[in-house]
């Protein structure tokens, strides 16, 4: 609902504006969409292996307890340790490390666009968090991928770096654009 309110005429109605919040919002549900494939829908051959093998032998709660990482830094630690060993720029262990940071960039951007408060990092945070906790804790229960505070972390860093390049974008376009708040929406 807050999507549509946003992109309804205002005072200040231009066509330019309009079809710049409709862009955005086009962009920010694609992102949703292509986030949903990337964490879920993507791994669901994950699940049917699990499934058949592992969950089956072992149990669903132990495939669980074995697909969790509770231990911080160690999967980065693993992963840097193959990168090195590799010499390999676009190795597996690089891209997943970096790709676990870009991927929730855009959420740091599209948050504090479309919510207000998301604006100020002390609220930020603390949502964040809680929607990559339940994600991972999805993606493991779902058996679709882990749970590893690695993850957790590096996504809430991706998200972080997002809402500082939302905030530059926000004072560069009030210091060479002279925009005020309104002009912003």
């Amino acid at each position: 609902m807050s999507l549509i309110l946003r992109i309804q005429k205002t005072e200040n109605f231009n066509k330019r504006q309009y079809i710049l919040k409709i862009g955005i919002v086009l962009l920010s549900l694609t992102y949703v969409f292509c986030m949903l494939y990337l964490l879920f829908f993507l791994r669901i051959s994950n699940r049917a292996g699990w499934m058949s093998g592992e969950a089956q032998k072992i149990g669903y709660w132990h495939t669980i307890w074995n697909h969790t990482n509770l231990i911080p830094f160690q999967t980065v630690i693993e992963f840097a340790w193959d990168f090195r060993r590799a010499h390999k720029i676009l190795s597996f262990s690089f891209i997943n490390l970096a790709g676990n940071v870009v991927m929730f960039v855009p959420l740091g951007i599209f948050l504090p666009y479309y919510w207000d408060s998301m604006r100020n990092f002390r609220k930020f945070v603390p949502v964040v968090m809680l929607m990559v906790i339940v994600i991972e804790v999805t993606q493991v229960l779902t058996l679709t991928g882990t749970c590893d505070i690695d993850d957790f972390l590096l996504n809430t860093v991706g998200s972080c770096i997002g809402l500082l390049l939302f905030r530059s974008i926000c004072l560069l376009k009030e210091r060479f654009f002279h925009g005020n708040r309104n002009s912003e929406d």
